[in-house]
């Protein structure tokens, strides 16, 4: 189950819920088009505060708020780095790939 379904059941039996989504992969798309990238490490900064929003007895619309301004200042890249031999250097080098 992914969470817009698990939101959907939610409000289905009368639970108010809000979403705020975490869009922080600088490398997933260019600044003019923050809507279509992804979600990485900003995750964790974005739980932490909504958690400890909530956990002072914030409201849901001031919980939600939180989570907004931690995800506009947030950003971050996901890298792999892979082990690759360079045939032209005959040496192995350690590279980094988006992924």
């Amino acid at each position: 189950m992914n969470f817009s379904l698990a939101a959907e059941m939610a409000e289905a039996e009368g639970i108010n819920v809000q979403t705020a989504l975490v869009r922080d992969d600088i490398a997933s798309a260019p600044p003019d088009a923050v809507d279509r990238r992804r979600a990485i490490a900003g995750l964790f900064f974005a739980y932490k505060v909504t958690g400890a929003k909530a956990e002072q007895g914030a409201g849901l619309e001031e919980v939600k708020k939180t989570a907004e301004k931690a995800i506009l200042n947030t950003r971050s890249m996901g890298i792999a780095p892979v082990a690759v031999y360079c045939s032209r250097r005959g040496q192995t080098q350690l590279c980094a790939g988006r992924g």
